[in-house]
This record gives structure tokens, C-alpha cells and sequence, in this order.
């Protein structure tokens, strides 16, 4: 199911430090039916290399095991679209866009749209063949299979104008792969742009919620720029986005094309022990919540991956908890991974119910606005990590 990862995948030191144990920890995206076989638990450790500043996990799951049959949907709030409108406005002002290559395209929204906006030619790729069937069904072009040569050789994709990786890069467990492959699909003047959470917002707000065993790293541009030292491509400017708890877009240009470089940032391990400590704290407070008067039923809102931290560290069940609503279809029918906590489309059954805990915090003013009926009623919404309380029971 996994192997241990003991080297650091930039740098290669093996001198590498817990800095947030998690322990045992159902994956992420594990939605399952009542009839369907768990994937199970794997160890949910958090390294640090002092050597050049990355975080990352002290085990990799096998990648087929998470995303051959994937649940994460490109999200289709108005959050996500003005965030996509705009980065696609960053990479106009930096390149021309008429030929796009995205790898890890998931349903093709993005494409979709870089499309209507200049984009001539538009490819993508993605592992996961339930997610390359949709994007297919939308006209966008995809190649089922993991980023890497062979597959970039063999797709016949030559001289792009833009490659872009929207937060699939931490995913990745070999960076030098995935780097030494975009020279198959680029030219002189391409522009690579990959998207990540960025590691100093998960520290400075406490988001630990987005550790899970599909990111296999927590990315610093130190570590950018010691893995990219070497290699043909240099890190020419970083643009950065309040999505997902607060992103970095990377832009990479080839050496003999650029002349910007961008310094590198500072991070030390007490500041990851301290983050982390400060987290289990407020999950403490966020369960003591729960038990505040008067609460008759609980339901959650949103079942992101980050969703599953919670349940997990918390120990909840649908005891505590009795439904998840979330509209994505894939989700639907089945329990939020490691409980019997049913994932439903539950709008209708919220009224029943007086207190909601919003786990796709990052999108929760947009659900807030959304669901002013449920707070008009005399409910309550929880944000567990702001931690900030609505509602008359605030």
C-alpha cells in the first residue's frame, strides 16, 4: 500500500525531522459504499530537511491506489472561477497562451476556459480515467496515464506555449522526473507554471487539515530553487493567491530566457512543531464547540479532502456527526473515509438540523452567503479554522 520515504526528494539528505505526527490515518479520498473494501490506515508523519527546507510525508501510497478511480472534482464554486480567471490573466501577461498543456487536468474546467480565452490548442493529462472520461465529454483532449518522459514522449505533444500543474506537483513523489519530462514538451520560450498550497500559509494559519497522503509535499521556494539548480529551467517570478488557504504559482522559465530570479524564503522546524501543536489545540476547542447548548443534531458541510483530518484526528461519527452534504456526484452514497458518516446531497435534511460544521472552510463565506437561509432559521455554522462561530448560538 505504501512505501517508507527516508531521503529527501530534493536534496537527498536522510538526516530528516518529525515535525507533526498525525499517526494512522484513513486516506483522503477513500469514499466508500457500504459494500466496497476500505483501502485502510497508513502513518501520517510530517518530515522536515533542514538542508533545503522541504516538508514532506514519511511514507508514499501507491499512486494507482489513489488515483486511478480519483473522487476530487475541480470545484465549480465562484471561488474557484474568479481564482482560475485570474491566473489565467497572470500567465497572459507573461506568455502567449495559443497552445496549453495542463498536466493533472482533472475534468477540463480549466482548459475549458483558458480555451475561450485565446487558447488554440489545449491538451491534458491525468491519471485518472473516470475524471479523462468527463474531460473528453467537454472536447478537451486527454491522456490517461502519470506525468513522466516515456508518457510525454509518447503523446506526441511538442513545443507548447504554456505547461501548467495546478496543484498535482506536491502530489508527485520524483520532482527530477517530473522536471527532466517537460523538456520533451517545451521549447526555448515555454512557461511552466505550477500551483501549490504554499507551506508558509499552512504555518502562519495553523492549516494542518491540508496534510494528507496525496500531498507528499509542503513546498518552500528554497526548495524550489536548490531542486531546480542544475537543470535547464530557473524560477523567474512567483505569483501569489489567497485559494485553498493561500497558493503560490511557480513560474519557470529556461535559463537562456530569463533573467528574474526570486530569493528564497526561510524556514526552521520549531516553526512546523509549533504550527502543528497550535492545531490539535484548536481541533480540541472546535470539539468542545460540538458540545455547547443547546445542540440538537450536527451535520457537516463540504467533504474535501482535508475533511478527513478532522474525522480522523477527532474521532467522529455519525454519532457526532450524521451526515456530510456535498454536491459532488462521486461522493454521493458513500462515508467519509475511516467512519459511517454518510455523504449525502442533504440540503433538504439541514433544516432538521441546527448546527453545521463547515469543512470546506476555504470556500466558507461563499457557503455562508449560499445558505443565509439555514442562520435566518436560528441555525449555526462552525468554521473550524478560523475558528469563528455564525448563527444565534455564536
Amino acid at each position: 500500500m505504501y512505501k517508507l520515504h527516508t531521503k529527501c526528494r530534493v536534496c537527498g539528505n536522510t538526516n530528516l525531522e518529525s515535525v507533526a505526527d498525525f499517526g494512522a490515518t484513513p486516506l483522503a479520498n477513500d469514499f466508500k459504499t457500504k459494500s466496497e473494501e476500505h483501502c485502510g490506515f497508513a502513518p501520517l508523519d510530517v518530515l522536515f530537511c533542514d538542508s533545503c527546507s522541504l516538508a514532506q510525508l514519511s511514507v508514499v501510497v501507491n499512486p494507482k491506489i489513489l488515483y486511478s478511480n480519483y473522487s476530487y472534482v475541480s470545484s465549480n464554486s465562484n471561488t474557484m472561477f474568479l481564482h482560475m480567471e485570474q491566473l489565467i490573466s497572470d500567465i497572459k501577461s507573461e506568455s502567449s497562451i495559443r497552445s496549453v498543456l495542463e498536466i493533472g487536468s482533472n475534468t477540463g474546467v480549466f482548459l475549458r476556459l483558458i480555451s475561450g480565452k485565446g487558447a488554440s490548442y489545449v491538451h491534458g493529462i491525468d491519471p485518472a480515467q473516470n475524471l479523462a472520461k468527463i474531460s473528453t465529454e467537454i472536447g478537451i483532449p486527454t491522456t490517461v496515464g502519470f506525468w513522466s518522459r516515456k508518457l510525454a514522449e509518447q503523446s506526441g505533444i511538442r513545443s507548447v506555449d504554456v505547461v501548467i500543474a495546478r496543484h498535482v506537483f506536491a502530489h508527485v513523489d520524483d520532482w527530477r522526473e517530473f522536471i527532466d519530462a517537460l523538456e520533451v514538451v517545451t521549447w526555448e520560450k515555454s512557461l511552466v507554471v505550477i500551483e501549490v498550497p504554499y507551506v508558509g500559509n499552512l504555518l502562519n494559519g495553523n492549516e494542518w487539515d491540508s496534510v494528507y497522503h496525496e500531498h507528499l509535499s509542503y513546498v518552500s521556494i528554497r526548495s524550489i530553487n536548490r531542486l531546480l539548480r542544475g537543470t535547464r529551467w530557473q524560477l523567474s517570478s512567483v505569483k501569489r493567491y489567497s485559494i485553498h488557504g493561500g497558493s503560490i504559482a511557480l513560474f519557470l522559465r529556461r535559463r537562456s530566457n530569463s533573467d528574474r530570479t526570486v530569493m528564497d524564503d526561510v524556514f526552521e522546524s520549531k516553526q512546523f512543531k509549533h504550527s502543528s501543536n497550535e492545531w490539535k489545540s484548536m481541533a480540541s476547542t472546535m470539539m468542545s464547540e460540538l458540545s455547547k447548548g443547546p445542540v440538537r443534531r450536527v451535520f457537516g458541510y463540504g467533504a474535501p479532502a482535508k475533511a478527513t483530518l478532522w474525522t480522523s484526528h477527532l474521532g467522529l461519527s455519525s454519532k457526532h456527526v450524521e451526515f456530510v452534504h456535498d454536491e459532488t456526484p462521486q461522493k454521493q452514497g458513500r462515508f467519509m473515509p475511516g467512519t459511517d458518516i454518510p455523504v449525502i446531497d442533504g440540503r433538504d435534511r439541514m433544516k432538521l438540523f441546527d448546527t453545521g460544521i463547515i469543512f470546506a472552510w476555504n470556500f466558507a463565506d461563499e457557503i455562508i452567503r449560499k445558505e443565509e437561509w439555514f442562520e435566518k432559521q436560528g441555525g449555526r455554522f462552525i468554521v473550524p479554522f478560523k475558528p469563528y462561530l455564525t448563527g444565534k448560538h455564536a
